[in-house]
């Protein structure tokens, strides 16, 4: 894959673009980036007489994949020194990078830079990071500079950035507090207690939000169908879906969630009706059905075979697809299409990789890797797991899926 790129650097030199094209610059740099050679891309980048935003850009977005952070922060800071202007991107990625390394302080600094230079609404940064001494930070540099005011849109932001963080008493209050609201800042809530689990009250709010007259937008109606998907609760999702067919243009976003409702809601025959409308359907999509018939439906096993062949088509190097559809045939009892599939993999060399989860106790990082017992306290959470599962199996309400139900979808 290098010699494409070695020529197309050839031909941009040649032509004279080098010098005086900053764009195609970055691209080349990109290109060299994503083929893993960042020593061209780095020597490229040195050579340039002229480095403009998206050579920048270019390289320092290289080094943060590469996971090099402290070099994405000596070139943010030589980019600063020279000169350049950031923008949007570059503060993001310098954000995300002082966050990682744990320089809060480094990271308010370049935050302030991006309120200078007119990103103050760019908080949404903090949020993707899960970092939320960081969040805290920029909240409080907001609230100093007296920057929240009247502002809708940088409130949202915050309560966007707690809610994904998952501190939804932050975003909640955050969200009292405005002396304005639109539809977008009652979406980033409803968005926030659907995403971490919380369906009742995201539904709630769904409902306090149209009796202050908000009409709810995309944002709105797929975290409730998320919350209804969670919760089981068929009517009330069906009860969205007429409120989409009656006032909003369907789009694939709206038709995948409400796919993914009725699943998991166990209503495969609606879930295959939107289906069947939708003309142009991604990965996404096509995953959801089999998801869904993997799941709940252990007869159709013809539609199934055709959605795994379909997603395989469409994203062949992905090894969560290969996952997916391995197990829809080991459901099937296509035991000869496992064992293809299985054999595709190892030639190929894909691992899967086991599934961690982790959480931040005290300012301690603690990582729990799938059937690792090397943990101190490793018994003792075992002990309050097996507990949790049992208060979980006597209170939660599980959706009957031992049935289709033959309704008719608007």
């Amino acid at each position: 894959m290098k010699l494409p790129v070695t020529q197309i650097h050839a031909l941009i030199i040649t032509t004279g673009i080098f010098s005086t094209n900053s764009s195609s610059n970055g691209l080349v740099i990109a290109s060299y980036a994503r083929i893993g050679d960042i020593t061209s891309a780095r020597h490229l980048f040195d050579k340039l007489p002229h480095r403009g935003v998206d050579a920048w850009n270019s390289i320092i977005v290289a080094y943060s994949r590469r996971y090099y952070l402290n070099e994405v922060l000596i070139l943010y800071h030589q980019m600063v020194d020279e000169g350049v202007k950031p923008d949007s991107s570059t503060f993001t990625v310098a954000i995300k990078a002082s966050s990682s390394l744990k320089d809060l302080e480094v990271g308010e600094r370049i935050w302030r830079r991006a309120v200078d230079f007119g990103y103050g609404c760019d908080v949404f940064a903090c949020a993707n990071l899960g970092e939320s001494k960081l969040g805290l930070s920029v909240h409080g540099h907001v609230v100093r500079r007296e920057m929240l005011m009247d502002d809708v849109i940088l409130q949202t932001s915050l309560v966007d950035m707690y809610a994904k963080i998952g501190d939804l008493k932050l975003a909640s209050h955050v969200f009292k507090q405005m002396p304005r609201k639109n539809a977008v800042s009652w979406g980033a809530l409803i968005s926030g207690f659907a995403q971490n689990g919380f369906a009742e009250y995201a539904l709630d709010l769904l409902v306090e939000m149209q009796s202050f007259d908000f009409k709810p937008d995309t944002v709105a109606l797929v975290s409730a169908l998320l919350a209804c998907s969670q919760v089981g609760h068929l009517k009330l999702g069906k009860s969205i879906h007429g409120y989409i067919v009656r006032r909003l243009d369907f789009e694939l976003v709206l038709g995948t969630a409400l796919i993914d409702m009725y699943a998991k809601c166990g209503a495969l025959s609606c879930a295959r009706a939107i289906f069947d409308r939708v003309d142009s359907r991604d990965v996404i999509l096509w995953n959801t059905m089999i998801s869904s018939y993997g799941c709940h439906n252990y007869r159709n096993f013809l539609f199934g075979e055709v959605a795994a062949k379909k997603i395989l088509d469409l994203n062949p190097d992905d090894l969560g697809i290969y996952a997916l559809v391995s197990n829809f045939f080991s459901l099937a009892r296509m035991w000869d299409r496992v064992s293809i599939l299985r054999k595709i993999m190892k030639e190929t060399g894909m691992k899967k990789v086991p599934g961690y989860s982790a959480v931040e106790v005290n300012g301690k990082h603690e990582a729990f890797l799938v059937e690792d017992k090397s943990h101190h306290h490793y018994e003792e959470i075992l002990q309050m797991l097996d507990s949790l599962d049992n208060e979980m199996r006597v209170i939660r309400h599980v959706p009957d899926s031992s049935h289709d139900v033959e309704e008719e979808v608007i």
